[in-house]
Formats: C-alpha cells, structure tokens, sequence
C-alpha cells in the first residue's frame, strides 16, 4: 500500500516571454498586418489552457519586430 497520495496538480507555465517567441515565429507580413490592423488597440493574447489574458502595445511590437535595417 502506498504511505500517501499524491492528487495531480495543473499549472500552466505561460507567461509573457512566451507570447513575444511566438510573434517572433510570424512572418514579417503577417506582424505588419497585426499592428495595421488593430487601430491602436493593444493585442490582446488569452492561454487556451488557464485563460490568462497578456496585452501587448502595437508600439512595443512595431519598435521590437518591425525594424527595419538600414
């Protein structure tokens, strides 16, 4: 017999480092059409998994992803 039970526990390990490695992963276009597109409203990520909401700046996107090479 075992000495004690262990009850399974879920915890999502997303965070905010995650949603900027996936916009990372996007083609150029596609991260353009995301800040044109949202008339300067935040992009706003939800984890399918513990529904944790993440808001994104269109600038901070546009100044990190969208830099152009001079």
């Amino acid at each position: 017999s075992l000495r004690w039970a262990k009850k399974p526990k879920y915890e999502c390990n997303c965070s905010i480092d995650k949603i900027w490695r996936t916009l990372k992963l996007l083609p150029q276009n596609d991260i353009e059409s995301i800040v044109n597109s949202n008339d300067g409203c935040p992009l706003e990520v939800k984890c399918e998994y513990c529904a944790t909401n993440y808001c994104i700046e269109l600038h901070e996107i546009s100044n990190t992803l969208l830099k152009k090479d001079k």
